[in-house]
């Protein structure tokens, strides 16, 4: 005769039971506020001295086969410029 398994489920309010008597508190209510900063303000306001970076693999087809390039590259939006770095088949090394 095969075992069956009894699979039992708890109700919100025995677990709502179970930590007010464990003098656990209720998690803080998630609000829907705004932001005191809205992120375009933000941005503008730290221009100057945000940098964003972001590291990408270009695909580089030689005579000996497929290689991929890996590139690192840096974004001063307060100046709109572009800094680069060497492409390197081997981005462990130094």
């Amino acid at each position: 005769m095969p075992r069956c398994c009894i699979t039992s489920f708890v109700g919100v309010t025995t677990i709502r039971d179970i930590l007010k008597r464990s003098d656990c508190p209720p998690p803080p209510e998630k609000t829907k506020s705004k932001p005191a900063l809205p992120w375009s303000k933000f941005v503008s306001a730290h221009m100057e001295s945000l940098v964003s970076c972001d590291f990408f693999t270009k695909p580089v087809y030689t005579v000996r086969g497929k290689f991929d390039a890996y590139v690192l590259v840096f974004l001063h939006p307060g100046s709109r410029r572009v800094y680069m770095s060497q492409p390197t088949f081997h981005p462990g090394e130094a």
